[in-house]
């Protein structure tokens, strides 16, 4: 059953031409190599016969999400309508039809350089989700104290769908910052991430931002996010809105996380529409149009129906 959201706007009449969707909790599962179902692949398909887009906006790198976007196309047949997709958490729009990225937003080599060598001289876990030919890599902090200085102490999950953490699995290589896209420091005190923003903030004219991600009030601990300012869906969502030439009235987005705040924001400034999923967050919730049911009963599905069937004039 979909339901109306605290954001919903009866008054407007909606022609959607594009809807972006999450990947994690909202088409599939979390961290896992599933496919969308085959009902929503019919609805993709269904989209693009009405010559609606359908896009990615999530926070996943190309080799988690390239199985998808072959599912979706596969299913859609209009390579043109599937073009544009926001990845790595709005860092990358990717071009499909070119098969390049069409825009990049990463961290200054020299800043990414610093940051790493400092939370390494403090002994902090962290990892780096970096970019490496179309793929995202991450590379995480497996040193010891007594090897701050050495940055072949760092190692790439033996498996890619297992979230970063001390004790996972690491196969150890080198590393020196390249194209990082997210610099995430876990566990920092108070006193170490006061000397992280101050780096940060060195940085402040080339758009480099910190922000805490969540908090661990017990061990008065923060998990911090370093990242360009431009890298977010909703910066996303506004450019590929721009390179298919509509407005973002014209924008569904449909997603489940707190990450997709800014572009729900976006969505219903512009009154366009915003599906919160019916596992999402509470606080996504409550910038939402329209609640969905849950990803486990094919929410994401239900909602590309609904959007198709009440939101668009195309034939």
């Amino acid at each position: 059953m979909i339901k109306y959201g605290p954001k919903i706007n009866l008054s407007t009449q909606l022609d959607m031409q594009f809807v972006g969707f999450d990947v994690d909790g909202t088409l599939v599962t979390d961290n896992t190599d599933q496919l969308p179902c085959r009902a929503f692949g019919a609805q993709v398909a269904r989209a693009c016969r009405k010559g609606v887009r359908i896009g990615i906006i999530g926070a996943r790198g190309f080799n988690k999400t390239e199985h998808i976007l072959r599912f979706m196309q596969q299913s859609a047949g209009k390579p043109g309508l599937m073009r544009y997709h926001g990845l790595a958490n709005g860092a990358l729009i990717y071009d499909a039809v070119t098969d390049t990225f069409v825009q990049k937003h990463v961290i200054p080599r020299e800043a990414a350089v610093m940051i790493t060598q400092y939370l390494r001289g403090v002994n902090v876990f962290h990892w780096v989700h970096e970019l490496r030919g179309k793929d995202s890599v991450d590379f995480a902090w497996i040193g010891a104290s007594g090897e701050a200085t050495k940055t072949e102490a760092y190692g790439v999950p033996k498996d890619m769908w297992v979230g970063n953490a001390p004790s996972n699995q690491y196969e150890p290589t080198a590393y020196e910052p390249q194209e990082s896209l997210v610099i995430v420091a876990d566990g920092l005190s108070l006193s170490a991430y006061e000397k992280l923003l101050s780096i940060v903030d060195g940085y402040e004219a080339y758009g480099l931002k910190a922000v805490v991600y969540k908090t661990d009030e017990v061990a008065d601990t923060r998990q911090v996010f370093v990242l360009n300012e431009k890298a977010n869906k909703g910066d996303a969502l506004a450019t590929i809105a721009a390179l298919y030439g509509i407005d973002a009235a014209h924008c569904a987005v449909v997603g489940d996380g707190g990450n997709d705040k800014d572009r729900f924001r976006v969505s219903v400034e512009a009154d366009g529409l915003a599906l919160a999923m019916g596992n999402a967050k509470p606080d996504l919730k409550a910038l939402a149009t329209h609640i969905l049911p849950r990803q486990d009963d094919d929410g994401a599905n239900s909602g590309l129906r609904y959007i198709l069937e009440n939101y668009t004039t195309a034939n």
